[in-house]
């Protein structure tokens, strides 16, 4: 309708419209790009290049479930009576132990998707290659301007590069987990983890630190082995990850000879205590990131409380 597209400015000094100082605001009018990135001709296309590639799976959930009927209840108790508050209570979550869970991209959509993000960031290897040269070319007081610009723009392709290679270990997760999906039928995760699973989009699983949590305790609950999660996706498992699951294995092991060796003389305690320590040194090791009442429970199911007040 003959609207300019209006740019928001902090710096009103640099408006070259009057009309704008005369009434008083800047909508409406044209200001001037400052402060913010210009990137080239090239990057912008790698950049919509990538959006079109990532943009029909970004709000997708990853994974399809169907859950098992729920278990008929009383219908009287699910009215609400008149003496009631409002809202009701929230419904409880569904039955995990029996549901039935699949990929909700097919193999053939995650090989052609990782082959196009490879090629992509390929190329953008090849552009933060050269704006780095550039960069260096152009470091001189008098090409400031010309500096900030390639340095702006080596930003944004690292960004780029990281939200590529993060896409990439994603994909590799789904390509783990579609093997054995019905190991998730009979996780020992509670319903609360497997339903915030089921509700997980590309997006979280791409960009949100809660989502690494929920994949941690799918891999404590033995989904997937913890070894080939950190060795295909180092960024959503760290080796911090690995170790501390390690540890929790290891007590996992020592909680079970001593089920075993009840009642028996044939137990041996050095090694048993051995295990704990090297566990316990683990988790000492890394305490910041250890859950205090999954250590608290398997520590104390093997008799190591007093290394529990320690960790803490």
């Amino acid at each position: 309708m003959g609207f300019t597209q209006a740019w928001a400015s902090t710096e009103p000094s640099t408006v070259q419209n009057p009309a704008a100082w005369s009434q008083g605001s800047f909508l409406g009018h044209a200001v001037p790009l400052s402060g913010t990135a210009r990137l080239s001709g090239r990057l912008r296309g790698l950049y919509l290049y990538l959006s079109r590639l990532l943009r029909p799976l970004w709000l997708a959930p990853v994974m399809l479930v169907t859950w098992p009927p729920a278990p008929q209840g009383d219908a009287s108790r699910t009215k609400r009576r008149r003496d009631e508050w409002w809202p009701p209570p929230p419904e409880p979550p569904p039955v995990a132990k029996g549901a039935r869970w699949q990929c909700a991209f097919s193999r053939t959509q995650r090989v052609h998707i990782k082959t196009q993000l490879a090629l992509l960031g390929a190329t953008l290897q090849k552009c933060m290659s050269r704006l780095q040269a550039d960069g260096e070319t152009l470091a001189s007081p008098t090409g400031s301007a010309a500096t900030s610009a390639a340095q702006e723009e080596s930003a944004a392709a690292a960004g780029a590069m990281q939200l590529i290679s993060t896409s990439l270990e994603a994909f590799d997760f789904l390509e783990l987990l579609s093997g054995c999906t019905e190991s998730l039928t009979t996780a020992s995760c509670s319903p609360e983890t497997m339903l915030r699973f089921s509700e997980l989009t590309f997006r979280d699983l791409v960009c949100q630190p809660e989502a690494r949590r929920i994949l941690q305790q799918l891999m404590r609950a033995g989904v997937v082995a913890c070894r080939q999660l950190h060795a295909r996706c180092p960024s959503l498992f760290s080796a911090a990850d690995l170790q501390i699951q390690e540890a929790f294995e290891l007590l996992k092991m020592v909680q079970n000879s001593l089920a075993a060796a009840a009642g028996s003389s044939t137990l041996d305690l050095a090694r048993l205590s051995h295990l704990t320590h090297q566990a316990l040194c683990t988790l000492e090791r890394h305490a910041s990131q250890v859950d205090v009442i999954e250590a608290s429970s398997r520590l104390r199911a093997v008799g190591a409380c007093k290394s529990f007040n320690a960790l803490c």
